[in-house]
């Protein structure tokens, strides 16, 4: 796929980042799987047809979008998500999709086709008995992401009249190319917010880490083993700027800080995390102009079946992340449910402190487009440490010494 076709694709992410940011607290943890909804979207896409297909192509690509370009793009994101992770031997990289859809309801070929060609497996199930056919999309899904998302679905989404259940999961686990050491984690405060801290286990090492900075923030690369994929933190300078470097950062300057950094001695802590982020991902995709998709007047899936009352009720996401010194662990699924500027690099020491609420993404760096991505603020999270007074929210992530660990799941409804 062309550079200007990525660029697009991260300027879509960085926008829906920055309205699920909105919709939520300010200090509250975000984390999610861009590709996983990406995916799903995609194995919807190639059933729409109409203002429903430009709507989508649009909300992606902008304007001069073409079919051609947003078809390249989904099978680009199955070819970086399946092909490329059967070539990588340090790093666990799991993708599964299906779709579920009614006994006796008849997918048109081209469609059936198209689905295939992005590794996706075709289940027909019974949603008149509704309760059998929740458990069995969420042991799906809790099955391909090592039991890290679990019920996705929840009671009472499910309709004797949905046709079709759309899930994407996605498993990752990979260790540092080089491990914190156990021995030097530390019981330290984390800076939420202007009021509150916690007490963390926080990571330190002194080494060689891919370093960038500018005035608004400091960049730090860590690498996984076979250097395929990267975990990228955005920390502020200033300590609670969190909310003012999001509302400033540009996919551009994302894009810029990754080509633009060097390689250099850096001493670095790091807290350990873990959360887990659900999501409903209707109102911000409307916002972002997909709301065709849910309009069960309007919506055209007349690529997926002869049937014209198809649309989407609900596109939902579920991610999990663990970072220790090891490395990392994480998973996303997300389900469609359809119904009928230059580096400034000192001389002097240079100190990586995430003492205080930070951005974090995980990506292959030769496209950039971020596998997870995420901000980790301290609260609504769960810690393992006894010190810590916040109290669990929605989210869950974890980070430790050796490394991360995250799943995804998404599913369309």
């Amino acid at each position: 796929m062309e550079s200007k076709s990525f660029n697009e694709v991260t300027e879509f992410i960085w926008k829906l980042f920055q309205k699920i940011k909105s919709s939520k607290r300010v200090s509250e943890c975000i984390f999610l799987s861009p590709m996983s909804v990406l995916h799903a979207i995609g194995m919807a896409y190639f059933g729409a047809a109409g203002k429903t297909k430009l709507e989508i192509q649009r909300a992606i690509f902008g304007d001069t979008a073409k079919e051609k370009d947003v078809r390249a793009l989904f099978m680009e994101i199955n070819k970086i998500l399946t092909t490329e992770s059967k070539n990588f031997n340090k790093v666990k990289l799991l993708v599964a999709n299906c779709v579920y859809i009614q006994e006796g309801f008849k997918l048109l070929t081209p469609y059936v086709e198209d689905i295939k060609k992005i590794s996706s497996d075709i289940i027909e199930v019974d949603f008149m008995d509704i309760k059998e056919a929740r458990l069995v999309i969420n042991q799906w899904i809790c099955n391909k992401t090592e039991r890290k998302i679990e019920n996705l679905i929840p009671p009472g989404l499910l309709q004797p009249i949905t046709t079709s259940v759309i899930a994407n999961a996605i498993y990752f686990k990979a260790q540092w190319a080089r491990r914190f050491e156990v021995q030097n984690t530390v019981n330290s405060d984390f800076f939420c917010d202007e009021i509150r801290r916690i007490k963390v286990k926080m990571m330190r090492d002194k080494q060689e880490f891919y370093y960038y900075e500018n005035e608004l923030c400091q960049l730090l690369g860590i690498s996984y083993k076979e250097n395929n994929f990267w975990m990228y933190i955005l920390l502020p300078k200033q300590r609670f700027a969190l909310e003012e470097m999001e509302n400033s950062l540009t996919s551009s300057q994302l894009t810029e800080m990754f080509q633009n950094g060097a390689m250099v001695d850096v001493t670095v802590k790091i807290p350990k995390f873990s959360f887990t982020s659900a999501l409903n991902m209707k109102d911000v995709l409307t916002e972002l102009g997909m709301g065709i998709i849910f309009d069960g007047e309007n919506a055209d899936f007349s690529k997926i079946s002869k049937r014209k009352d198809i649309f989407v009720s609900d596109i939902l996401h579920k991610a999990f992340l663990e970072v220790n010194e090891e490395g990392t662990e994480a998973a996303a699924a997300t389900a469609v449910t359809m119904t009928d500027k230059a580096a400034v690099m000192p001389s002097k020491q240079l100190f990586f402190v995430a003492d205080h609420p930070f951005l974090f993404l995980i990506c292959n760096p030769k496209n950039c487009i971020p596998l997870f991505l995420g901000r980790y603020t301290g609260l609504n999270v769960k810690s393992d440490n006894a010190e810590t007074k916040c109290i669990q929210y929605a989210p869950f992530t974890s980070v430790n010494e050796y490394g991360d660990n995250m799943f995804l799941s998404t599913s369309l409804l």
